[in-house]
């Protein structure tokens, strides 16, 4: 193959302008930038980003300096609407699930233990029916009975206003049934036991 030849008139692209500027270093520094600037694509950061002067707007306007009143109104807005974004913002959320048992065993409420079921159950009757008895209490209701099977009683003829301030929820009643089954069931465990 022959060699080809330029003419004396061609010359290279860009020839007139210089090989490096003061800035050339700072573009190879940004071409190698550190994450997330170095990425173009999942979690990126641009410059419009950056919050440069995010806490230029969080310090006090000095007076000293006499801004004039559309400077302070700005920064007045611009603090407003960061603190409306702090007062939105959702805390992050824990980066390590945690086991919801192990968690809860912690506490003071949630405990193991090596009960017999039925010592259990009698528990629960006698814990049950104190709840049940400060709800009674708290409402103020005196002539209200509660006995121990969980059967709700009046202790005298209740007058119109009387009946109307004894009536409780559906919650507290489906709690009371349960609580009543719970000590039918536990009861029998009881006698069969003891007539061993």
């Amino acid at each position: 193959e022959p060699d080809e030849e330029c003419t004396a008139g061609v010359q290279p692209l860009l020839a007139d302008l210089p090989l490096s500027t003061h800035l050339t270093a700072s573009g190879i520094a940004l071409y190698w930038a550190p994450e997330p600037f170095s990425q173009r694509s999942g979690r990126t950061r641009r410059t419009m980003d950056i919050p440069l002067i995010a806490h230029w707007f969080r310090d006090r306007v000095s007076r000293d300096l006499n801004y004039p009143v559309k400077v302070r109104v700005s920064y007045q807005k611009l603090l407003k609407a960061w603190v409306l974004n702090q007062l939105r913002a959702r805390p992050n959320k824990p980066k390590a699930k945690r086991d919801l048992f192990k968690s809860l065993k912690s506490t003071k409420f949630f405990q193991c233990t090596e009960l017999d079921w039925v010592e259990a159950g009698l528990q629960l009757s006698r814990q049950g029916h104190n709840v049940l008895n400060l709800l009674i209490q708290r409402k103020q209701l005196k002539y209200l009975h509660l006995d121990y099977n969980f059967n709700l009683k009046p202790t005298k003829t209740l007058t119109t206003k009387e009946r109307k301030k004894s009536r409780f929820g559906n919650a507290f009643h489906l709690v009371r049934e349960i609580l009543r089954l719970t000590k039918l069931v536990v009861d029998a465990h009881v006698q069969f036991r003891l007539f061993e």
